[in-house]
């Protein structure tokens, strides 16, 4: 009976990592073929080469003006119909929003937290300045777990500490890909 369980369970482990190997992707695979659902093991910066801007789900919602951002809800789905110009931020997003090659003059950056969110094909342009003892990105101040793709930051940043053209505080696993900052970044 003992060797009859051994010889089932060895078989299952065989079958199990044959499994484990047909559903394994790589980072790159991840962060870029399965966007709306990725997560990837680390976060990489890279040059932005011409890309596909990404299908638009049917069910997201069209951001038009600064009003539209501003009301978007935490877990919602958006995209932007229009170039904006924002001069507040968000609050926090755990959404999706695909920018669908437009872009965003803004001031301050246009997320305060972005938590899990996915963020895609976009161009952030301005002088963003923070002035208070604050985390400072064009993108957002703080990040957690996020998917960003396809995103230039142009803005120039100046911060007091910890500035970045995208995030100032990146947190857990978070994966950007085809993004590039040609903006400056300052510490005052």
């Amino acid at each position: 009976m003992r060797r009859f369980l051994s010889i089932v369970l060895a078989v299952l482990l065989v079958l199990m990592s044959c499994v484990v190997g047909v559903f394994a992707v790589s980072d790159d695979e991840t962060s870029s073929d399965l966007f709306p659902n990725a997560t990837g093991s680390n976060v990489t910066f890279g040059d932005a080469p011409e890309y596909e801007i990404t299908a638009i789900p049917s069910n997201a919602v069209p951001v038009r003006n600064q009003a539209d951002f501003l009301a978007m809800k935490l877990y919602g789905v958006y995209y932007l119909a229009n170039d904006l110009t924002l001069n507040a931020s968000l609050k926090e997003f755990r959404g999706q929003l695909y920018g669908n090659g437009k872009t965003v003059t803004t001031s301050v950056p246009m997320f305060t937290k972005l938590d899990s969110a996915h963020v895609c094909d976009l161009t952030i342009e301005g002088e963003i300045t923070v002035t208070a003892n604050a985390y400072t990105g064009a993108l957002a101040k703080t990040a957690s777990a996020v998917v960003v793709r396809s995103v230039t930051n142009k803005a120039n940043v100046t911060g007091t500490m910890a500035t970045s053209g995208f995030v100032g505080q990146l947190a857990n696993t978070s994966t950007f890909t085809n993004c590039v900052n040609y903006g400056n970044i300052a510490t005052a």
